[in-house]
């Protein structure tokens, strides 16, 4: 249990960061929005609204880690939680049959941009592509490890 505790300092630690550094963005956007001319209003009301999110998401994550931490009780319920075996493997399909869905909608997706605008087909290939090689890389990665 002390190597999990550590584990979930790391997670606080990181998640800290993490909001500080999104927060910082979030001031740094703000304080030079009028540099941007050329940027539509609805781009910034679009950043700000996934920077806003980011900054619940993770207080929301960072206080369910800090509780838990600082309660043994809850520390434990938490390590059970995570290494529940039938939820990693429902997670990992999860996660399979997603991907692939997504590389097939895409495919449509760029069958159909090709009739309309070059530019976005040739994104939505590069995106097919960029899945593929991180699908492959990941596979080879986990085939060595376990």
């Amino acid at each position: 249990m002390k190597n999990f505790k550590a584990e979930v300092h790391k997670r606080i630690l990181l998640r800290r960061s993490l909001l500080a550094g999104v927060i910082v963005i979030e001031i740094l956007l703000n304080v030079f929005r009028d540099r941007f001319t050329n940027i539509p209003d609805y781009a910034f009301g679009y950043q700000v609204g996934v920077l806003i999110g980011m900054m619940i998401l993770l207080s929301v994550n960072l206080y369910m880690y800090e509780r838990s931490y600082r309660n043994d009780e809850r520390l434990k319920m938490l390590y059970i939680k995570e290494h529940d075996e039938r939820k990693i493997l429902i997670k990992s399909k999860m996660a399979m049959s997603t991907l692939f869905i997504s590389i097939g909608l895409l495919g449509i997706a760029t069958l159909i941009a090709v009739y309309i605008n070059q530019t976005v087909a040739f994104t939505l290939i590069s995106v097919i592509y960029g899945m593929g090689i991180i699908l492959c890389i990941l596979k080879v990665y986990y085939a060595k490890k376990y």
